[in-house]
């Protein structure tokens, strides 16, 4: 096997991993398998999906399963429908035993499966009555051909490699140099100090007790290697064993550089070999009042810059990538203390989260044409188009009647109000969306991502006597962590869980959509919750796609296609209303909907929405435009 992140090549899982661990550090873990699509955010999510989906030589298959006690329907293995049932059980309902030939039957979930325990446990999806048994995924019977596991999405064979500890397979440790390892090292002590904020005083003395530690483990070297000479039949005399240990401690690469004398033995040392291998740019402290000893501290953009263009992935990101996506975060609680001020306090995005939320919080207490909730509804779809990456001519136009609107309407209702420079500076939207295109693009909302570095750094660190240089160079030091790191950027897509059956096996609805879209295709992997661009997609939410008599078309998430290159989404198509009071679409599920599949530059949005119930309508309200 190939590594993907690279060009090494090998034959034995255990030392592909490694390989990855040595080389390929970074905030998400690839299944090592070509044609597994799946990343994980730890290393031991990684070895969990190895051994549980890729070493296992049980035969298992999928089936369309839908439930007879109420309207469940999914892609299920033996495991999943069992699970499925002791919900009912749960809620004391009677439940059959699903297999042929069985007639037991019981409201107890753990009469239940002590029955299945004892009685079926060697039973599969073969032997379950037929109206649970829709469409088998496998057919054959031979035991050599690979399978599908329900749970992973990727052809499985049997495969013992990943532990072994045969005598003939080579190890990939004694092709490390020790200069990696010393590197590995201080990168993990470079970690400790900026991204976890381990005081320099703890991370001393953890390195000290280590040293002394190893170097205390003369003894037990000794013993070990007269156990492996006497296991071999070696006669070897005592002082050749003990240079033999002498010689092992002292060329520890880990003893050798946390030794007294060692690159990374003192906070001095550290910083030292820091600077010489990391790229950590210095921050420069300038005094610009001396009679008050004031100092502001400088970092040169231009170095950073050339730290980003030096790396091919950055510019490939500037050149072809989307917009990085930000976050999404709850409105803040409006505080007594905030009323009196009169203010609602919160950072840009919880206000605007605050706002677009409104409607379904308070709306339909609200009458309607109430002037007050106009301006804050005019307010709303402003902030909508304004922040819109796409834009048209009539949009543009219609943005300046509703700024022109929003203005009168505020000044009649509140004759005492004094308008504030912003409020002309809104006037500009218009006409600068028109010269530089989407202003989202040029916004400096990402910047208040920083924040919660700073704060959490403060609130760890609890050292004020210079707050400007210690926050300076605690970021330095993280950035120096990532561009040592593999990639800058998190992946297109990462997805911990798929199912990987055959087209021939979905039901009618998905069989069609799919094999329209895929026709050359005989089996697709299917996931029920995916990050694509960083941006979460779950089934149940809501995408908007297309135009039908001026206004936007809404699908629900049936499940999503993917593979390691591109993903799809399936959706049932809903019916839309626009309430002008919610400034929001309701939506309405039929059992006769169309299902379709499309991918995600057919979007009219990226973000996904959510529906909520308010006064017995189901509501979606939109985060930007959707009248392109």
């Amino acid at each position: 096997m190939q590594c993907k992140l690279c060009k090494f090549t090998h034959a034995v899982d255990a030392v592909l991993l490694k390989h990855y661990r040595l080389h390929h550090r970074g905030s998400t873990w690839p299944c090592i398998h070509r044609d597994c699509c799946c990343t994980f955010r730890t290393i031991s999510a990684l070895k969990s999906h190895l051994s549980r989906l890729h070493r296992t030589a049980q035969r298992q298959e999928n089936l369309t399963f839908q439930c007879w006690l109420c309207e469940y329907k999914d892609i299920c293995c033996k495991k999943k429908v069992l699970i499925h049932l002791h919900h009912h059980l749960r809620r004391r309902e009677i439940v059959c035993c699903p297999f042929v030939g069985c007639n037991f039957k019981t409201n107890r979930l753990n009469s239940f499966t002590g029955h299945t325990s004892r009685n079926h446990k060697k039973h599969n999806l073969r032997d379950f009555l037929s109206p649970v048994r829709v469409v088998r995924d496998f057919q054959s019977n031979d035991p050599d051909q690979p399978y599908n596991d329900p749970e992973a999405g990727v052809s499985l064979t049997c495969n013992p490699r990943l532990d072994s500890t045969e005598k003939h397979e080579p190890d990939c440790v004694h092709n490390v140099d020790s200069k990696i390892l010393e590197h590995r090292l201080a990168s993990l002590f470079l970690r400790m100090q900026c991204l976890l904020h381990v005081s320099k005083h703890a991370i001393q003395e953890i390195i000290d007790e280590f040293s002394y530690i190893l170097s205390q483990s003369k003894f037990h070297t000794t013993e070990i290697l007269k156990e492996v000479f006497a296991k071999h039949n070696i006669e070897v005399e005592e002082e050749v064993i003990q240079e033999i240990s002498n010689t092992v401690l002292e060329k520890n690469p880990v003893l050798v550089t946390t030794s007294e004398k060692g690159t990374l033995s003192t906070d001095y040392r550290r910083n030292k070999y820091f600077r010489e291998h990391f790229s950590i740019i210095e921050p420069t402290e300038l005094l610009y009042d001396r009679t008050s000893r004031k100092y502001f501290v400088y970092v040169s953009v231009n170095q950073v810059i050339e730290l980003l263009f030096n790396r091919a992935e950055f510019l490939e990101k500037i050149v072809f990538s989307e917009e990085s996506i930000p976050g999404v975060n709850k409105p803040k609680v409006i505080s007594k203390a905030n009323v009196e001020k009169g203010t609602i306090g919160g950072n840009g995005h919880e206000n605007w989260s605050l706002l677009r939320f409104l409607p379904l919080l308070i709306g339909k207490s609200v009458p309607e044409q109430e002037p007050a909730w106009e301006i804050l509804m005019d307010l709303k779809e402003i902030v909508e188009i304004v922040v819109s990456p796409v834009f048209s001519e009539e949009i543009l136009h219609y943005l300046e009647i509703k700024l022109s609107d929003h203005r009168s309407l505020l000044t009649d209702t509140f004759p005492d109000f004094s308008l504030r420079p912003k409020h002309h500076f809104a006037d500009h939207y218009p006409y600068l969306l028109r010269c530089f295109g989407p202003l989202v693009e040029l916004w400096t909302m990402r910047f208040e991502s920083k924040h919660s570095f700073f704060k959490k750094t403060m609130h760890d660190v609890q050292n004020f006597k210079n707050v400007l240089l210690t926050l300076s160079v605690k970021h330095q030091q993280m950035m120096a962590c990532q561009f040592d790191s593999q990639s800058l950027f998190k992946p297109m897509l990462h997805v911990e869980k798929v199912t990987d059956i055959k087209i021939s096996s979905l039901d009618a609805d998905l069989h069609t959509v799919i094999q329209r879209k895929y026709p050359h295709l005989e089996t697709v992997s299917l996931s029920k919750d995916i990050y694509f661009h960083g941006t979460r997609y779950v089934e149940g939410m809501i995408l908007s796609s297309g135009h039908c008599s001026g206004l936007p078309e809404f699908y629900k998430i049936v499940t999503i296609v993917v593979d390691p290159e591109k993903v799809a989404f399936v959706g049932k198509k809903l019916t839309s209303w626009y309430l002008e009071h919610f400034r929001s679409y309701e939506l309405v599920e039929s059992i006769y909907a169309d299902i379709e599949i499309f991918d995600p530059q057919a979007l009219n949005d990226y973000h996904p929405l959510v529906a909520y119930t308010v006064g017995g309508k189901v509501l979606v309200t939109p985060k930007v435009c959707l009248l392109h």
